[in-house]
């Protein structure tokens, strides 16, 4: 009689030290979720309501393509005779309504060694109540990522490709086809 007892004292420890376990890493999955989702919280960089967005410009091969809304239509500021594709402005600027970074770049104190001196994008968009830029440098080759300023503040954050290549199509890809 004993032996049982001391058996099920044995067995109702191992219980609760299970249970006690069971609740421990049920409380620490709960709290790295919560910090996990703080932290991709906090990586939004700026959100730009797409409809309120008056204008905008982008460096592509060099050149500097600038587009301001009139009349509800998307006009190319260097020749307002052509058409230009509202449905392929809108993606553009749906990059921007959020945008996020990846990472900031802790004591970036050389801008030119993320290529931010010689920046290969500027990207300026105007609403009716700001004005908000984008420069952006060179590509980090580990990541895919690209190392941008925001604005005037210094400080060096990645992204990622998507505004890169939302902002590289050239005149020709913007412009409405007959069969539109």
């Amino acid at each position: 009689m004993n032996r049982q007892i001391k058996q099920m004292k044995i067995m109702l420890g191992a219980l609760a030290l299970v249970i006690i376990c069971v609740i421990g890493i049920t409380i620490y999955n709960k709290t790295q979720s919560d910090k996990e989702a703080a932290a991709e919280e906090k990586k939004v960089l700026c959100e730009i309501d797409a409809a309120s967005v008056t204008a905008f410009s982008y460096i592509t091969d060099g050149e500097t393509l600038s587009f301001t809304l009139t009349d509800d239509e998307w006009v190319y500021d260097g020749d307002s005779s052509l058409s230009i594709d509202t449905d392929a402005v809108e993606e553009m600027l749906d990059t921007v309504s959020s945008l996020s970074y990846e990472e900031i770049v802790e004591d970036a104190e050389d801008i030119s060694s993320y290529g931010l001196d010689n920046p290969t994008n500027i990207i300026t968009i105007t609403t009716s109540d700001n004005t908000y830029t984008f420069t952006i440098g060179n590509k980090n080759e580990m990541t895919y990522d690209y190392y941008m300023l925001f604005g005037d503040d210094d400080t060096v954050y990645t992204v990622s490709s998507d505004l890169t290549s939302a902002f590289s199509s050239s005149l020709d890809d913007l412009l409405e086809t007959a069969s539109e």
